[in-house]
């Protein structure tokens, strides 16, 4: 699936494509179907182009406009290999072939002849480039030495980062979970983000 102006877009097991609203989907709500024919098995959002990209069991390629689905214009992409699982970001385009490979190109440069290149190995079975930052950290008890003590209102908190020293550790603020509403507040030292 993939996500698109506060839409969430997923494949049926049908392979037609549904969607709900991101702020009203609960474990109750309903997904509505989006397109009546087509059958894929993965899909992903090319944001500058508005169009949703789509492949089948077959590792064959196609595209829709995303402003469009009940028109049920899916265009097929000839290019030269098979693709059972694919993300975008940006111009990228990173497909995950039949041999459980991950391959990459340009989607602006992507034709019938362009070739794939191979940039990881391995049993893959799907692939996903995230949209913003992801990071790990642990959540640490707080001392005097680190630089969100310095923050003690939960508003300010929430979204307030800062580095540690000359470090490449960063410190996110964060409420407490375990009283809620004390003004304890906890570090989080962030020590990988992807992208960096």
């Amino acid at each position: 699936g993939d996500t698109k102006d506060g839409i969430i877009y997923g494949v049926g097991t049908n392979g037609l494509l549904y969607q709900q609203t991101l702020k009203s989907m609960t474990t109750s709500s309903h997904w509505k179907q989006a397109t009546s024919r087509g059958h894929v098995i993965s899909i992903a959002i090319h944001e500058p182009t508005d169009l949703l990209y789509g492949v089948n069991g077959h590792g064959n390629l196609y595209k829709i406009p995303l402003n469009n689905l009940a028109g049920n214009g899916w265009v097929h992409v000839p290019h030269n290999g098979k693709c059972y699982h694919i993300t975008i970001s940006g111009d990228d385009i990173y497909c995950r072939g039949s041999a459980k490979a991950v391959w990459h190109q340009k989607l602006s440069l992507l034709t019938a002849t362009s070739s794939w290149k191979k940039v990881a190995q391995g049993s893959v079975m799907s692939v996903f480039v995230p949209k913003g930052k992801i990071c790990s950290g642990t959540l640490i008890e707080k001392t005097d030495d680190w630089a969100c003590d310095k923050i003690t209102e939960v508003k300010k908190c929430k979204t307030h980062y800062e580095r540690s020293g000359d470090s490449s550790t960063y410190m996110q603020c964060s409420p407490s979970r375990v009283i809620p509403g004390s003004k304890i507040i906890n570090c989080l030292a962030t020590t990988f983000c992807s992208p960096p």
